[in-house]
This record gives C-alpha cells, sequence and structure tokens, in this order.
C-alpha cells in the first residue's frame, strides 16, 4: 500500500453579515426619548420633536458602522419633517390644526457605506405616527415598561452599605 497526501481544505460557510440593512428612529420630546424600529409616535397638534436615525444590522438590533449619506425623510400629510443641523436627523412637526387622530407613516431612505469605504447598499425604515388628542390617557395600570441606562461595571449601581 501507498501512502498518499491528502489535503483538507475547511471553509466556513456560516457568515455574519455585517452590513446596514435597516433605519432606526430616536425620537426626543421634553426630554425622554423614544427608539425603535415599528412603531407608533404620538405627538399632539402644534408639536414638534428632535428626531435622529441610524443604520442597523440584518437582525434589526445591532447598531451597524456604516457611514449614511443622500438621507431623506417622507411623509404623507399631515405631518412635517424639516432638516436639522444635527447629523442624521430631523425636526418632526405636527401642526396646529391637525385633527385628533389624524395618522401618517414617516420613511427615511439612505445610502449607507460600509467601514471598507467601498460596499454601499441603499436601506430605509419607517414609522406610524399619529397626532394626539392633547387630553391624558385615562384608565388603570395594565403592565409595566422598562428603561434601561448604560451598562456600568458591577457594583457601579448598587447601594452602598
Amino acid at each position: 500500500m501507498r501512502a498518499t497526501d491528502v489535503n483538507i481544505y475547511l471553509h466556513d460557510t456560516r457568515k455574519t453579515d455585517f452590513r446596514a440593512r435597516s433605519l432606526q428612529f430616536c425620537f426626543s420630546y421634553k426630554g425622554i426619548k423614544f427608539k425603535g424600529q415599528n412603531m407608533t409616535f404620538t405627538l399632539q397638534p402644534g408639536q414638534e420633536s428632535l428626531f435622529t436615525v441610524q443604520p442597523l444590522l440584518a437582525d434589526g438590533v445591532t447598531p451597524s458602522l456604516a457611514v449614511l449619506s443622500n438621507l431623506a425623510f417622507n411623509t404623507g400629510g399631515p405631518f412635517v419633517v424639516n432638516p436639522s443641523v444635527t447629523p442624521n436627523s430631523g425636526i418632526l412637526q405636527c401642526p396646529a390644526g391637525t385633527v385628533s387622530g389624524a395618522a401618517d407613516t414617516l420613511v427615511a431612505t439612505a445610502m449607507a457605506t460600509e467601514p471598507d469605504g467601498v460596499t454601499t447598499e441603499q436601506i430605509s425604515g419607517s414609522v406610524s405616527l399619529v397626532a394626539g388628542s392633547g387630553t391624558p390617557p385615562t384608565g388603570v395600570a395594565a403592565s409595566l415598561g422598562f428603561t434601561f441606562g448604560p451598562a456600568q461595571p458591577i457594583g457601579t449601581n448598587t447601594k452602598k452599605k
């Protein structure tokens, strides 16, 4: 029997996709931030809110390192988007006189350039908009909402004895 050389080539077929796939919105209103992709944002007639968008990876959660360009915002009315001096942002306005319950959709599109400087893709995101009534919500508490602060080393937030 002869000894033969055997060459084995291993190829990892699991590819991690680090390309931007969608945009996430972040609205700031009276010091409160609302962030998400598939959400509804309510704004009272005569009010405005600064918002930003951020590219996300295909999982819809992880921020992408892509740089955005040719960013455009569109609504169907009655809401209006005005430019902002803050990068990747706009100012959403609900004009005075807008009927309570009026609905709209804010759509953002952008060119995302990946960190390699070569790979680009057109990405988009949208959020539903509703004109509020200006009256506080009524009813009884039905659930809890969670808000998490920035990550800190263990022990930072622990009550000191």
